[in-house]
């Protein structure tokens, strides 16, 4: 199972050729793969796993070794899945936990995929034992600790609404973050002279050179 030259499409189509209907190079592909080459070749023991079911977040830590599909075959084409052991499990109804938690649901739709934006709000989930806890946890926390829990995208939201607020912000017609390389807030204020931010939530200081090549 850990063999990378094993986990290919090329390889996979020797050993086990498609059933009919699966069109080769667009259907089944190394693209198609990425999922189970993650979950088999980079997932390892001891990891920790976050998932979304049940108006839940459920987290564990991956086991040692694998397991067969409990419920083969699947679907049309009677497919089998490969299995790994979760163990040290607990789970969270949603409905519970702060809203931010909420967020999770509809963070990516990758079958596999690792949290980076709200890693320190899964992080609360893994030191607590109890919804109640995550919310006394994050009620005792400063306000220097909160900005700290927030993701690149939320801090550049706070921004925004800070700068609303501030000088009367007007965004033109381009959302916060992730459009333009340099500039993450483009607007105007309420007596129309341009505003342009570049946010970064850092404890540390940035270079004047970097915000000179940002505006």
């Amino acid at each position: 199972m850990s063999d990378p030259e094993k986990l290919t499409a090329e390889a996979i189509e020797k050993q086990c050729p498609q059933p009919e209907g699966i069109d080769n190079g667009r259907d089944f592909n190394d693209e198609f793969l990425r999922a189970p080459r993650t979950f088999l070749l980079d997932v390892s023991e001891n990891d920790q796993v976050v998932v979304v079911f049940g108006e839940a977040i459920h987290i564990g830590t991956i086991g040692k070794g694998y397991k067969p599909d409990p419920n083969s075959p699947r679907g049309d084409y009677e497919e089998h899945f490969k299995c790994r052991p979760v163990r040290d499990t607990k789970w969270f109804p949603l409905a519970d936990l702060p809203a931010s938690y909420r967020l999770k649901v509809g963070t990516g739709r990758s079958a596999i995929q690792r949290i980076n934006r709200y890693e320190n709000l899964i992080r609360l989930l893994d030191d607590n034992d109890s919804a109640e806890g995550v919310k006394r946890a994050l009620g005792d926390t400063t306000t220097q600790e909160f900005l700290g829990l927030l993701s690149a995208e939320q801090w550049e939201v706070l921004c925004c609404e800070y700068l609303r607020d501030k000088v009367g912000l007007r965004l033109l017609l381009l959302a916060v973050g992730g459009t333009l390389r340099d500039v993450d807030i483009y607007g105007v204020d309420q007596d129309n002279l341009r505003v342009l931010a570049q946010c970064k939530n850092d404890p540390e200081p940035w270079k004047l050179d970097y915000a000179d090549s940002a505006c």
